[in-house]
């Protein structure tokens, strides 16, 4: 019979080890594999790697099955949207990168707002008030980010090889470069967290929210990522590759998780973007 998962922040004693200090030990993660059904019942985790996006496109060019996992302690080029790096260091945070083989290109841009609703409900239970969703792929707690999401798909011939989802979490970081307007979920509650922990949380939830995604529930994933966000309202600027910043009022997301912004000129759809400025006001 397997034992209770533990909650976050707990030690377990004897063959489990105490995680707090090294939480990816080789009995913690053969315990998280038989914990999930397919999203991390195969986790390839590495100490240290580049990027654990490029790792998980490798695998999955080569036929690792959908619901593989790769799981890196530490990055050592880390990206998130639009080439930026990511701050990965050892120890601390959650890099994981998760391989989907959707059955469709149908909503296929849809799945970041999926994601991103699995990402919010592992994460905010733990935390002292909810995390917020920020169009298109962010979580941020007390108007800093708490997490990323990064999203890459291959497809061939109009039919979809696979899809690729970098999450990174700020789990335990308690000091970001000047630079990085970042928190963590340390920061946010005042205590560490044992991140296999939290991934027996997280793995469960992204595929669920994929299940829902591929029945076609887009409208509850809609739903799920309206009551999450805090977007709706304000007033934005997002930049846009190949096309100058627009500004304007944000008033819903669509189910294919396009944000609809009134302007000036009127209403316009946004596809892909980023909301640039201070998410806990005025953009």
């Amino acid at each position: 019979m397997r034992p209770e998962p533990l909650p976050p922040g707990t030690r377990r004693k004897g063959r489990e080890e105490t995680r707090m200090s090294n939480d990816y030990t080789e009995a913690a993660l053969a315990m998280l594999r038989e914990r999930c059904a397919t999203v991390g019942a195969e986790i390839d985790y590495l100490p240290t790697v580049d990027s654990t996006n490029e790792r998980a496109k490798a695998l999955a060019s080569g036929g690792a099955p959908h619901g593989s996992v790769v799981l890196a302690d530490a990055q050592t080029h880390g990206r998130g949207r639009m080439g930026r790096s990511w701050f990965s260091p050892p120890g601390k945070n959650i890099y994981t990168s998760v391989i989907l083989r959707p059955p469709t290109t149908k909503h296929l841009c849809a799945l970041t707002m999926t994601m991103g609703v699995a990402v919010a409900g592992a994460v905010s239970p733990f935390l002292p008030t909810p995390a917020t969703l920020e169009w298109p792929n962010d979580l941020f707690w007390g108007g800093k980010k708490l997490a990323g999401i990064l999203t890459e798909s291959a497809i061939t011939g109009g039919r979809v090889e696979f899809v690729v989802v970098g999450i990174g979490i700020d789990v335990n970081e308690t000091n970001f470069p000047s630079e990085i307007p970042a928190t963590s979920m340390r920061l946010a509650a005042g205590r560490e967290f044992d991140r296999i922990a939290l991934l027996e949380v997280l793995y469960p939830l992204l595929e669920m929210w994929y299940n829902h995604f591929v029945a076609g529930g887009l409208e509850k994933i809609a739903r799920a990522w309206r009551s999450r966000s805090d977007i709706f309202g304000r007033v934005v600027t997002l930049s846009r590759s190949g096309a100058p910043p627009i500004s304007g009022i944000a008033r819903k997301i669509t189910e294919d998780g396009a944000l609809v912004v009134e302007t000036e000129r009127g209403i316009e759809t946004i596809h892909s973007g980023e909301v640039t400025g201070d998410p806990a006001g005025i953009g």
